[in-house]
């Protein structure tokens, strides 16, 4: 059984998309303040 952490699918993700984006930090901050505010409802 392979197991994949969300994580770890999250992570492969936003870094297959960081290498097409020109504002990588801009884009950081906006994710990271995303994920905050649908963690902390």
């Amino acid at each position: 059984m392979f197991e994949v952490s969300l994580a770890d699918i999250i992570l492969e993700r936003f870094k297959d998309f960081m290498r097409g984006q020109p504002e990588p930090y801009k884009f950081l901050q906006v994710f990271l303040c995303a994920r905050k505010r649908t963690l902390f409802k």
